[in-house]
């Protein structure tokens, strides 16, 4: 503060003129000072950077920029991650993987890039339909007037997003596309003096920098939104006062691109030149918790810095100024995915990445096993005169090779390579991970347009119900975000009424009507997210209509709806609308009835006069009498004569009941009114002689020409359905007697053919037995009488063998003794011999 003192009395000093300076008698002089102007009360939402010290602007800044780095590094992996999904895609022609040989395929399978489109065009279709994003809601009683001004909101508002804010639209379709890989993507709403209305910007997740501790975006206690500010958006800013006037922040050095934005160049075909001609630079706009001036405890602060001077410049109050609270105003909405722990909600490249990757590598696979099989690849010996270098072979052209001597085959010299051919295996793998993949956030639109149109209406909703549930539960989240920018637009369009006053005049509004907003709500509905969903409940809606005529249901509002959702403009040009009741004298009611015209009474009426005229009339043989009057027309007027006789009742009942209440003093309060009613009501017979007669003729005249009653289509169609099912029972059960008569009789036929058969054939089995009995006493005497034969026969047998046996032992006998006497006679031999040898040796 004493260098900010000393500057302004040296300027003061050196401003000061020669007639502030008064010389003394005795040579001395007086130097008259300029006086320092008033300090005035600063704006609450003023810039601070003008008034606080360079000191604390340095320190402010160092100490940022500290927590900005960390921030960075912290979020780093998920940078990395959202810089995948958009490889991934393939739209950049860089995806990662895949074989290295010339010629090997770098095909991408299109499952995420399909998810992102396909999902971006069923949200946006929900969220911003052609007539605007802006319906109307109201809560608790719904008055004439407050129904008007929320029209006129809706009105405005659906003006406002469509025509005025014109870039609303374009970013949020690049949001949507963006969501189902970065799982979280951001909007920025803020008011611009420049252009005099609200704008909108889509910020990517990677220009988004939480704390490593926030677990929630709105609950984070910093948030950085790094900026790449144009030379001219720079200058335009310092011009117009948001920033603040900082010498020397020139700068030729190109700002660093975050991962996600150098794959994203790539998929837009776009390259840096390296010499930063529009002059662009970073600038780090952080909303953050901080005590400056005389806070007393952290307040919500907003400060802008420049990432290449390290200069603060501009710090604003994000609180409003009568909010004793201090609570953050709301800039920002989030639009998440699929939430998840942390901060950052997760996405396709989360859910599907994995099968997305496998799925591109299969075919890959394929492809490039189509091409290695269809390329012409091959081996050679080497050896002889062949040179043993490699011959590339032209397509379509005739190539002579060196073979070593004797070979007369080229076969014997070259053999192709013995290449795989595409695997069917392999095919069926990358089908099913196609089809994991999209079923992931696949919806069952495409069962419901296969199905028959009599389908039930509860089988379509459970299988749109059952195919979307991914869906559903995402886009009731896009719809909460979708109702939180609607309160920061009105917010704004409350908080600066000078620029849009003139646009509200023209829907009937002021800038007061956008303090509170209840009363409006997105057009989507987080309960249904289908046109298929509308159609169903629509068929619904006009089959209970037709199953319950008694209700007297609100056909003119069922056909609005069937126009409004087939997109049919000005509906109510189409629609007749229903005419309004008429009140008014006795002869004027007729006359309006009597052309087609409602009619209602009113208590203030004299119920008794237009008793009497209606009854007249309906009577009359020139009006009710006439047959160009139909029924309807006369009923109408009965109708009216019932109104009147309530209130009537009504009204004699409470008047006669007042007075005698007085002279009571109150006491059997519901005793005396029933009395005086009963009185009334006698009071009204005597006046009007035969009403109830007059009456009942009339209703007796009108009943004679109504038109019969026409019964319900639907009912009429039950009927005739009923009974065509009834002759249709009648014959078949009649077919079915006959069929059954003649089988009964078939039967019988059957049963006595089959007793003579049966006869017949028992008779042929008792002969069969017998001749069987026959035959089997025949076989046993000729089994015993050859059994005894070959009895004697054997017994013969063996006789004689053993009768030849004894004549070869006789025969066989003389020999054996004479081998018997040889033997003998040898060993006698041998002993002599061997008789000297024993007794020499002894």
């Amino acid at each position: 503060m004493q260098n900010s003192d000393s500057s302004v009395n040296t300027a003061a000093t050196e401003d000061t003129e020669m007639d502030d300076i008064e010389e003394l008698d005795d040579g001395s002089a007086i130097v008259k000072m300029p006086e320092a102007p008033e300090s005035e009360d600063s704006d609450h939402y003023s810039n601070l950077a003008e008034t606080l010290p360079d000191f604390d602007l340095n320190t402010l800044s160092s100490d940022l920029l500290d927590l900005i780095a960390k921030d960075k590094e912290a979020r780093k992996k998920r940078d990395e991650q959202q810089e995948e999904g958009l490889r991934r895609t393939g739209l950049g022609d860089d995806a990662p993987g895949g074989a290295t040989f010339d010629g090997a395929s770098k095909v991408v399978h299109p499952v995420l890039a399909e998810g992102c489109v396909d999902f971006s065009a069923r949200a946006m279709k929900e969220l911003f339909p052609a007539a605007g994003p802006v319906k109307t809601k109201l809560h608790g009683e719904q008055s004439r007037p407050t129904l008007d001004k929320a029209r006129r909101k809706r009105d405005y508002l659906n003006w406002q997003l469509t025509t005025q804010i014109e870039e609303y639209r374009p970013e949020k379709e690049i949001l949507l596309t963006q969501l189902p890989l970065g799982g979280s993507q951001y909007e920025k709403y803020w008011f611009d003096p420049a252009m005099g209305r609200i704008r909108m910007e889509f910020v990517p997740i990677d220009e988004v920098l939480l704390p490593y501790a926030a677990t929630s975006f709105y609950t984070s206690p910093r948030m950085t939104h790094m900026q790449t500010l144009t030379k001219h958006v720079f200058e335009e800013r310092i011009r117009s006062g948001f920033y603040k006037d900082v010498t020397n922040l020139i700068t030729e050095q190109v700002p660093e691109e975050t991962a996600s934005q150098q794959a994203n160049n790539k998929i837009e075909g776009k390259d840096d030149s390296g010499y930063n001609e529009d002059g662009c630079r970073l600038v780090y706009e952080t909303k953050c918790w901080r005590e400056l001036e005389d806070d007393d405890q952290p307040r919500p602060y907003i400060i802008h810095t420049d990432a290449s001077t390290t200069k603060i410049l501009a710090i604003y109050r994000n609180w409003s100024e009568d909010d004793e609270k201090a609570q953050p105003r709301d800039w920002w909405v989030e639009d998440k995915f699929i939430p998840w722990r942390g901060a950052y909600g997760i996405g396709l490249l989360h859910l599907i990445g994995s099968l997305a990757g496998s799925a591109t590598g299969a075919l890959r696979a394929l492809l490039d096993s189509a091409h290695i099989n269809n390329a012409a690849t091959a081996v050679k010996l080497k050896g002889g005169r062949a040179s043993g270098q490699t011959t590339v072979v032209d397509v379509t052209s005739v190539q002579e090779i060196e073979a070593p001597p004797g070979t007369d085959d080229i076969r014997k010299v070259m053999m192709p390579m013995p290449f795989n051919p595409p695997s069917a295996v392999l095919f069926q793998l990358l089908e099913w991970i196609t089809n994991q993949a999209k079923g992931v956030v696949a919806t069952a639109e495409e069962r419901i347009s296969q199905a028959s149109n009599t389908m039930p209406v509860g089988t379509a909703l459970a299988l749109i119900e059952q195919g979307s549930q991914v869906f559903s539960s995402i886009h009731a989240r896009l719809h909460a975000s979708q109702a939180r920018a609607l309160r920061i637009i009105c917010r704004l369009n409350f908080e600066n009424p000078e620029p849009h006053r003139e646009d509200m005049a023209r829907y009937g509004l002021v800038p007061e009507d956008f303090k509170d907003n209840d009363d409006i709500e997105p057009v989507s509905d987080p309960n249904i997210f289908s046109e298929a969903q509308r159609y169903a409940q629509l068929q619904e809606e006009l089959k209970l209509a037709q199953m319950f005529p008694d209700l007297q249901w609100n056909r003119f509002e069922l056909a609005k709806r069937a126009l409004e959702l087939l997109r049919i403009d000005h509906s109510d040009e189409i629609l007749p609308k229903p005419p309004e009741p008429f009140t008014g004298d006795p002869v004027t009611e007729n006359m309006k009835a009597l052309m087609g015209a409602p009619l209602k009474a009113s208590p203030e009426q004299d119920h008794l006069a237009h008793l009497q005229e209606h009854i007249r009339c309906l009577n009359d043989p020139l009006l009710g009498g006439n047959p160009l009057f139909p029924g309807p027309l006369l009923q109408n007027i009965m109708a009216n004569c019932a109104q009147h006789l309530v209130f009537l009742y009504g009204a004699s009942a409470m008047t006669a009941a007042t007075v005698r209440m007085a002279q009571t003093g109150g006491q059997e309060r519901e005793k005396t009114i029933a009395e005086a009613a009963g009185a009334a009501m006698a009071a009204v017979s005597a006046q009007l002689p035969g009403l109830v007669e007059a009456l009942t003729k009339t209703q007796q005249l009108v009943a004679s020409k109504m038109p019969p009653p026409q019964q319900d289509p639907a009912v009429a169609a039950t009927l005739q359905a009923a009974m065509a099912e009834t002759e249709r029972r009648k014959a078949v059960d009649a077919q079915t007697f006959q069929l059954k008569q003649a089988e009964f009789q078939r039967d019988s036929q059957f049963q006595g053919m089959e007793a003579q058969l049966k006869a017949q054939a028992q008779m042929q089995k008792d002969g069969m037995d017998k001749m069987l009995a026959q035959i089997q006493l025949m076989k046993n005497a000729q089994d015993n009488e050859s059994k005894a034969k070959t009895d004697l026969q054997i017994n013969k047998d063996d006789n004689d063998t053993n009768i030849i046996i004894e004549q070869m032992k006789q025969e066989m006998l003389p020999m054996l003794k004479m081998l018997e006497l040889a033997v003998a006679g040898r060993e006698q031999q041998a002993a002599a011999l061997s008789a000297p040898t024993i007794q020499g040796e002894a």
